[in-house]
């Protein structure tokens, strides 16, 4: 994909997020980060809609990819269309590509936090379309994923281009992206969309006979953290997520932070993009030991990975998570203030039945390095969301990626057999947040 149609894209999901944002909101703030000039999120673009209550049925609406698009049914019906557009642009050849079985565990083993490289995706790669079926697969996206969500998926492909541009890295794959379909698109059967690169893998599945969309498992990362885009402006990709998350810890009193918080050291994730995982739990603080406030909060958090799309299938997906909120354990380590020009980053995981959730800075660069750009650490993130009980929206067990990640070396930040998660407690650095 070209620098000049990404740097559209993205241009194009701004305007539409400052244009719609104050129609469209989610209560809570649940706002995912859009492309901004001043470094800020798309949610200071929203209005925040009112809510008496705190509790996950009470979350009402949220930003769009399609215009008029705000229930699960639309989604997945302008979704299939927007496929069908995009299967209709390419060669046999190219849709037999593109087409796998709806079971197929191919779905699996082909995403990762890997650089394409290393780990062999399924699909078609943008890079190889033409302008015109580049488009078209975008569409797809536009189709499936809120303002906020667009903004966010093109903010980090357009920073893997910026460190294609102007990083140090050999890695010659920065800024492909591959775009599958497993089972046919369709408004009353099941099928999936998976789209990813290296810092990017959403496996979104749409079952119009249940009026569902699951976006688990997906992964969201972002090298840099902030750039500065193609038009001139600076782009902070998960910026929504960090906001989010730093009012949960804030909110905490301090005997909360102290079950909370494991260490200065910043952990490595223990369930790596595209691996098999054990869904680790009980580690950090009990959801049971959260106000109704804070447990709010905590869905903000989570809203960043579950409400990548319409309003109702977000609020469907927190109800269900709410509803085992008591089970769900949280756990922290790294900075405790969000100051990205001190220390290395933050890690955190919420772990339970019915969510699994690492946001790791990565400590390294990859060799991706770029002057006066900070790239490892606050400037290097991965994250996971996964579904205990139903990835894949139950069609598929994960397996272990395919090809050889192993020769990713740093890019690896961690992962299965790392030794990296949460281990043991730990206060909080002296003059950490207390309560508030």
């Amino acid at each position: 994909m070209t620098t000049t149609l990404l740097g559209r894209m993205a241009c194009t999901a701004r305007r539409r997020t400052l244009a719609a944002g104050a129609a469209l909101a989610l209560a809570g703030s649940l706002a995912l980060a859009g492309c901004s000039a001043t470094g800020t999120t798309a949610t200071a673009t929203q209005t925040t809609a009112s809510a008496s209550s705190t509790s996950a049925a009470a979350i009402t609406t949220a930003s769009t990819g399609s215009a008029d698009a705000i229930t699960t049914s639309q989604t997945i019906t302008g979704t299939a269309a927007a496929s069908d557009a995009f299967l209709a642009t390419l060669t046999d050849e190219q849709r037999e590509q593109v087409l796998h079985a709806y079971d197929d565990e191919t779905k699996t083993t082909s995403w990762s936090n890997f650089p394409v490289t290393f780990v062999e995706r399924a699909g078609l790669n943008l890079a190889d379309l033409t302008e015109e079926q580049q488009a078209a697969a975008m569409a797809v996206l536009e189709a499936l994923l809120s303002e906020e969500g667009y903004a966010t998926v093109t903010g980090i492909m357009g920073g893997d281009q910026y460190l294609a541009d102007y990083s140090s890295s050999s890695e010659e794959s920065l800024g492909q992206y591959y775009i599958a379909f497993f089972g046919d698109p369709s408004d009353t059967s099941a099928w999936e969309v998976q789209f990813g690169g290296h810092h990017l893998g959403l496996n979104a599945t749409l079952d119009g006979s249940a009026d569902a969309i699951t976006f688990a498992p997906t992964h969201l990362g972002t090298q840099p953290a902030v750039y500065t885009g193609a038009d001139g402006e600076e782009v902070q990709p998960l910026a929504g997520i960090y906001e989010a998350a730093f009012a949960f810890y804030d909110s905490l009193a301090e005997e909360q932070l102290a079950a909370l918080y494991q260490g200065e050291r910043v952990s490595a994730m223990v369930c790596a993009p595209g691996s098999t995982c054990d869904y680790p739990t009980g580690t950090g603080l009990s959801g049971a030991d959260l106000t109704d406030e804070q447990q709010q909060l905590l869905l903000d958090v989570i809203a960043g990975w579950v409400g990548l799309a319409d309003a109702e299938t977000t609020a469907d997906a927190l109800t269900e998570i709410g509803a085992t909120l008591d089970e769900t354990y949280v756990a922290w380590s790294g900075a405790t203030t969000y100051d990205m020009t001190q220390g290395e980053g933050i890690y955190f995981q919420i772990s339970g039945p019915d969510v699994y959730i690492e946001f790791a800075a990565q400590q390294g660069s990859a060799d991706a390095d770029v002057d006066g750009v900070t790239t490892s650490g606050w400037g290097h993130v991965h994250t996971m969301y996964r579904d205990p009980e139903g990835d894949y929206a139950s069609s598929a067990v994960q397996q272990e990626a395919t090809g050889d990640p192993g020769a990713g070396g740093p890019r690896a930040g961690g992962g299965p057999g790392a030794g990296g998660g949460p281990a043991g407690g730990g206060q909080p650095p002296s003059g950490a947040p207390a309560s508030s």
